[in-house]
């Protein structure tokens, strides 16, 4: 009885060594994804983002947004246009087209900003806008 154990004991053994000295050497490290769709053929391609794409369609900022990069787009969904009172993608018409440009460009920024790069509830961090300006974000005041 005490060989078979000692018997089971080298297979196991034997598993164990083999399985340790395994090469791995076709194994790679996962690399960013650089094929990330231009942001404005996401916005385009999302329901709940219609009257920015129209937006983005009238003042000929789409073009620039697939262009070369890194953007990063505060889109307001198409609630917040609701609120002030733009329905439908002709309601834009109505706007001056320079102004509209301004008002998308200010939702724009130059650089690509992950969400944990934007610091909690700081109250004087700011990020350059396409439009020129500035504008403060934190996490207290974008999340409820």
């Amino acid at each position: 009885m005490s060989q078979m154990r000692c018997i089971g004991c080298f297979f196991v053994y034997l598993f164990i060594t083999v399985l340790q000295s395994c090469k791995h050497d076709n194994l790679t490290m996962p690399v960013p994804n650089e094929n990330i769709r231009p942001a404005a053929d996401f916005i385009h391609n999302n329901y709940e983002m219609r009257l920015f794409d129209a937006a983005l369609q009238k003042t000929g900022m789409a073009v620039e947004l697939n262009g070369a990069g890194p953007f990063t787009v505060l889109v307001p969904n198409d609630l917040a246009f609701n609120e002030i009172g733009i329905f439908r993608p002709t309601d834009l018409d109505r706007m001056n087209k320079d102004s509209l440009r301004r008002i998308i460009a200010y939702h724009i920024l130059p650089r690509r900003l992950y969400l944990s790069d934007i610091p909690s509830n700081a109250v004087d961090f700011r990020y350059a806008t396409l439009e020129g300006s500035e504008l403060y974000a934190s996490i207290g005041s974008i999340m409820p």
